[in-house]
């Protein structure tokens, strides 16, 4: 767990740095974590990278503050078309959710800039704003997220132009300028978001809707992604749970 952890400038939990750095963050909780002072907001709540390699799978984090809650930048070499020189962000099965800015900036979920960068089946709901991007940010892939009820943009399309990716599922967000390929528009119908449940139930829009990685074969419970069936978009896959009667002798 990372609680309560605090940064002036970058790295409330996690700070990140050097082309030879190579980090795995998987199955922790961060909260409460904070990047910045007040009114001066810093970069990655929860994460900062600066052209180190850095895998993120299966973390929930909420209640973060900072201008970001994930900060991930490189390199970028002109001469070969912007190709990142270093640095790599992959963010698979998390839950960024409730994560905002007391500095009055965005409190965006995630933030690329000069990196290959990868956010795949993760539920980000209920931030300032969804995926960002600072500068040229080289090549971003989003594909199968859940992104709902953000203040700001969900997808920003400043950088539309390195930006591809498919199957993500939007609903409520004040903005979806960049909704990419074969998106929904639906209610997750979670089942419980006032109490920070953020599975999905079977009149979920997510539900079988998402699109096949063979990298990723479980979710963020650990629960199996189906393949006879299209995967659920998000962090969660919907699980049919069968109660049977109890008979008392």
């Amino acid at each position: 767990k990372f609680l309560n952890n605090r940064a002036r400038w970058g790295g409330g939990a996690i700070s990140l740095s050097g082309g030879d750095t190579k980090a795995r963050i998987e199955n922790n909780l961060f909260q409460q974590n904070r990047s910045g002072i007040s009114g001066d907001p810093g970069y990655g709540a929860v994460l900062h990278n600066y052209m180190a390699e850095a895998d993120m799978w299966n973390n929930t984090m909420t209640d973060n503050d900072g201008s970001n809650i994930i900060q991930c930048g490189g390199l970028a070499n002109p001469s070969t078309g912007n190709k990142a020189v270093n640095g790599r962000c992959v963010l698979v099965n998390n839950l960024i959710a409730h994560n905002r800015s007391d500095a009055g900036n965005n409190g965006i979920a995630v933030e690329f800039s000069n990196l290959h960068s990868e956010a795949k089946f993760n539920t980000v709901v209920d931030n300032g704003g969804g995926f960002g991007c600072m500068f040229t940010a080289v090549e971003m892939i989003i594909s199968n997220n859940i992104l709902a009820n953000h203040q700001n943009k969900s997808i920003d399309n400043a950088c539309a132009a390195y930006t591809s990716g498919t199957n993500n599922l939007f609903w409520g967000n004040t903005s979806d300028p960049l909704k990419l390929d074969a998106f929904v528009i639906g209610d997750p119908k979670f089942v419980n978001p006032a109490g920070r449940d953020y599975h999905i139930t079977a009149a979920s829009a997510a539900k079988d809707a998402g699109v096949t990685d063979p990298a990723v074969t479980r979710d963020l419970d650990g629960s199996p992604r189906f393949s006879s069936n299209p995967p659920d978009i998000g962090a969660f896959e919907f699980i049919n749970k069968l109660f049977l009667p109890f008979n008392q002798r």
